[in-house]
């Protein structure tokens, strides 16, 4: 099923969950699969958003990012689905420059 973020990681720091905001802005805003495009709610990608930052501290390039990225985009919605990883490049930029905000 699909759980909400906050119930997923109980307490939430406020840095976390501003974090978690601002990734889930990136991932949104990119729409990797166009389904917020189609009508989708708006947390449509929670679960994935919430694997994204937990990857978030162990990638040390865009490419490692982008490859991490595509794979949970992959695992979740199917190779059907998810497109090439190269559709990542874009999402995986913004969030290394995220990332090296912090």
């Amino acid at each position: 099923g699909h759980y909400g973020l906050a119930e997923m990681r109980k307490p939430m720091t406020a840095n976390y969950k501003k974090l978690l905001e601002e990734v889930k802005q990136l991932v949104n805003k990119s729409d990797p699969l166009r389904l917020l495009q189609q009508g989708a709610p708006s947390d449509e990608y929670d679960q994935e958003i919430a694997k994204i930052l937990a990857h978030l501290h162990k990638c040390e390039t865009v490419d490692e990012l982008r490859r991490s990225v595509f794979t949970i985009f992959l695992e979740s919605f199917g190779s059907t689905n998810a497109g090439s990883e190269l559709d990542y490049q874009e999402l995986a930029s913004a969030l290394y420059q995220l990332k090296a905000r912090k």
